[in-house]
C-alpha cells in the first residue's frame, strides 16, 4: 500500500467531499419535491406542495387570503386525500376538518362552532351517497361527543 492511499487527511477530505455532494443532491431533490406557487403575483408563495421521492403528493397548503399564513391544508396518503383543514376566520385555528376514506371520499366533517380552537360538532357522512348519517356534539367542551343528532336535527345550545 502506498502512503498516499492511507493518509488520514486525504481520507477525511474525501469523506467531507462525498458528504457535501450528498447534501447538495438532497437540497436539489427537496426543492423539486416541494414546489411553491404564487397565485396573486405578489412575489410571495401562496401554495406549497410536498411530494414523496416516488412522486406521490403528501400535502398541499394554501394561503387563500394572501396574508402569509396557511389557512387551508390537505394531507394525502398514497396520493389520495385523507384529511383537509380550513381556517375560516383567519385566527390561526382550523375551524373545519374533513376526513376522507381510502378513495378520497368525504366521510366525516368536524367543526369548531364556538371558535375556541377545539372541534365540537362531528358529522358522519355516507361516502357513497354523500349524505349526512348523523352528527355528534360536544356540549361541555371536553373534546368528547355528548349528544347524537339525526340528520337535519339542530342542537339546543
Amino acid at each position: 500500500m502506498s502512503e498516499s492511499s492511507t493518509n488520514p487527511k486525504r481520507l477525511l477530505l474525501l469523506l467531507v467531499f462525498m458528504a457535501a455532494l450528498i447534501a447538495l443532491g438532497v437540497l436539489i431533490a427537496r426543492d423539486k419535491m416541494n414546489p411553491m406557487l404564487d397565485q396573486n403575483g405578489d412575489g410571495k408563495p401562496d401554495e406549497w406542495y410536498r411530494y414523496t421521492f416516488g412522486g406521490d403528493l403528501v400535502s398541499l397548503e394554501k394561503d387563500r387570503n394572501y396574508d402569509g399564513k396557511v389557512d387551508h391544508r390537505e394531507v394525502f396518503v398514497g396520493g389520495v386525500i385523507a384529511e383537509s383543514m380550513t381556517d375560516m376566520n383567519n385566527d390561526g385555528n382550523f375551524e373545519i376538518r374533513g376526513k376522507y376514506d381510502a378513495k378520497g371520499r368525504l366521510i366525516r366533517l368536524d367543526r369548531d362552532l364556538n371558535e375556541d380552537g377545539r372541534y365540537d360538532r362531528f358529522t358522519a357522512i355516507d361516502a357513497e351517497t354523500e349524505k349526512q348519517l348523523y352528527s355528534e356534539i360536544d356540549q361541555d367542551g371536553d373534546g368528547e361527543p355528548d349528544t347524537r343528532l339525526a340528520p337535519g336535527a339542530e342542537a339546543d345550545k
